[in-house]
């Protein structure tokens, strides 16, 4: 059935994609030029030589389980990277393609081990939303330029296959290049070694790099080739960690981007979407907040409209120190109830967490949405929590999301503002609120939860940033089929197995062959999340992304030719 459904849609495809694809290409270049910002060193480099003279400690949690937790401050996931460098200054391997846009909003994504026709569906159909802020993207680049030039994935099929070896390769790199020039896109290549016996477990010996004292200049590739600009490398740190799921891995990847964006110098307004690779798709911009809700009400509550009759600094607050985070199908499992997400919190916490959180319904760890401040703060939790349980199973960043939700150490964390502590431990009031937003359109469903720090006076994003207050100040707890993403893998798959057809979440519009995901309210959902479980979505979708690829593949592929029959005298009409 599966294998009818492809055919029928590549067949919609061949004429669908000359316009999707070609106009995708021939955007004003203009338009899509990323801006420059000034050649500001990262935070991530500034850190590792503000710590380079630092005396030597103990390592943190990365080697023992007997750390004290209880003040909720999370380390700096580069302390055990500055115990090894040993008073040399280091910094994070600069990218291939691409530079970052600090000012921007950024999407992070890891792409370690995924094949072309997934990594374009995820790039094109952003874009195509018209998103043009940062898309970071982390892959294994030279092993899979390696594995394109052998003939090996790609899509590349056919009775010319020998032929065409090498062009593939060409191709994904010449793609990569003119998206990093007109479209932001920044990438890295992410050198991992890994457990021959288990490829998903690994360690990250190649992330960071000693750097010459008189060379060094900054991170950046601002020439955006594949060469390292004048810095030399005398070598790489060894991974300190443990050997873990690539999964957890990236969320280091992520925390050391997110760097780029918290800017401390500056009242930025930048945003973060993490998100996972092979099973996203975007319909709208996730940014775009006013395009989440139908109601406006409902919109009113959110922490992108929380502050349109206040003072910009204020509304900068609340963005820069919110979360959105977004809920699964709670119909039929909570976390105690769902097999894998019970065993992931038993496994870092134990039972008796599992029965605190486990009434709770279960949040998706693969795409998370907020500001940089408190994406960052996010990011540093998520890499300390595992330093303190050192769960290295397959799943483990789930459970330690929902752990760190729930638990209420995100809200509750001070980064040493001890003063912040203690006026919080002398209020009288609790000092969390929950604000229940239902939309009463649609049968009066929860479409969102709120739990945020009570309001206070004199907060301002520049105190934030100089004092460290409360980097994480609001939750939102987005409902299936509210906001900005929907993660449909238990309700299309597992024990859901309910139809998106069914339920009036589906609509195909006349003259196109892709699909429309709809939220409850009839808006267009902007992200598609964990669309391998939803059949009726699948196959079109994956046929979209094996013809972007052999869209580009076959143009380059030409374009190739013509060249060659060009600098060989032959002209442009000679003959094969």
């Amino acid at each position: 059935m599966r294998v009818r459904r492809c055919t029928k849609y590549r067949t919609l495809f061949v004429w669908l994609i000359s316009s999707i694809v070609l106009t995708s290409y021939m955007r004003n270049d203009s338009q899509l030029t990323p801006r420059n910002d000034g050649d500001a060193v990262s935070l991530l480099s500034s850190l590792s030589s503000a710590y380079a003279t630092t005396s030597k400690n103990t390592h943190p949690a990365i080697l023992s389980k007997t750390i004290n937790h209880d003040d909720n401050n999370f380390n700096n996931p580069l302390q055990p990277i500055i115990d090894l460098a040993a008073n040399r200054r280091f910094d994070m391997s600069p990218p291939i393609f691409g530079e970052h846009n600090k000012a921007a909003d950024a999407v992070l994504v890891f792409a370690y081990g995924y094949q072309p026709p997934a990594i374009l569906r995820f790039v094109e159909s952003l874009i195509d939303t018209g998103y043009y802020g940062d898309i970071v993207l982390g892959l294994n680049y030279e092993m899979l330029m390696r594995s394109l030039e052998k003939g090996k994935g790609g899509g590349i099929e056919g009775e010319e296959k020998d032929d065409r070896l090498g062009v593939a390769a060409g191709a994904f790199e010449s793609y990569l290049e003119h998206r990093s020039k007109v479209h932001n896109l920044v990438v890295y290549d992410v050198k991992l070694e890994c457990d021959p016996k288990d490829p998903t477990t690994c360690t990250a010996p190649y992330m960071y790099r000693i750097l010459d004292h008189e060379s060094h200049t900054s991170n950046r590739n601002t020439n955006s080739t594949t060469n390292i600009e004048d810095t030399t490398a005398v070598e790489f740190l060894p991974d300190p960690r443990i050997a873990r799921s690539v999964k957890l891995l990236r969320y280091e990847y992520y925390w050391a981007w997110s760097t780029n964006y918290v800017n401390a110098d500056t009242m930025g307004s930048n945003r973060i979407f993490l998100s996972d690779l092979r099973d996203v798709y975007f319909q709208r911009n996730p940014f775009n907040a006013s395009s989440w809700f139908a109601s406006r009400e409902l919109y009113s509550t959110t922490a992108d409209a929380t502050g349109d009759d206040a003072s910009y600094v204020d509304k900068q607050y609340v963005q820069q120190t919110s979360l959105q985070v977004f809920v699964e199908d709670t119909s039929k499992f909570v976390i105690g109830t769902q097999t894998s997400n019970a065993r992931w919190i038993r496994a870092i916490k134990g039972e008796k967490v599992l029965g605190e959180i486990g009434h709770n319904p279960i949040v998706c760890s693969g795409t998370t949405l907020g500001g940089a401040m408190a994406m960052e703060t996010y990011l540093r939790a998520i890499i300390d929590e595992f330093d303190n349980s050192q769960c290295d199973i397959d799943g483990c960043d789930q459970g330690l999301h929902n752990y760190l939700l729930y638990s209420g150490r995100l809200l509750l964390n001070y980064d040493n503002d001890d003063a912040a502590k203690e006026h919080d431990k002398n209020q009288n009031s609790s000092i969390l609120s929950t604000t229940n937003v239902r939309d009463t359109v649609n049968g009066n469903k929860l479409a969102l939860k709120i739990v945020e720090h009570h309001k206070t006076t004199g907060s301002t994003i520049t105190g934030i940033r100089n004092t460290k207050q409360r980097r994480i100040n609001r939750i939102e707890y987005f409902s299936l089929g509210y906001g900005p993403v929907n993660s449909l893998g238990l309700l299309c798959g597992f024990g859901g197995r309910r139809p998106l057809q069914k339920l009036r979440l589906l609509r195909h519009e006349e003259g196109k062959a892709l699909p429309v995901v709809l939220n409850w309210d009839g808006m267009v959902t902007p992200v598609l999340h964990q669309i391998d479980r939803c059949h009726e979505i699948l196959s079109v979708l994956e046929a979209y992304g094996d013809m972007l690829w052999q869209y580009h593949w076959s143009t380059y592929s030409e374009s190739t030719r013509l060249s060659k029959r060009r600098r060989d005298g032959l002209g442009r009409f000679a003959p094969n």
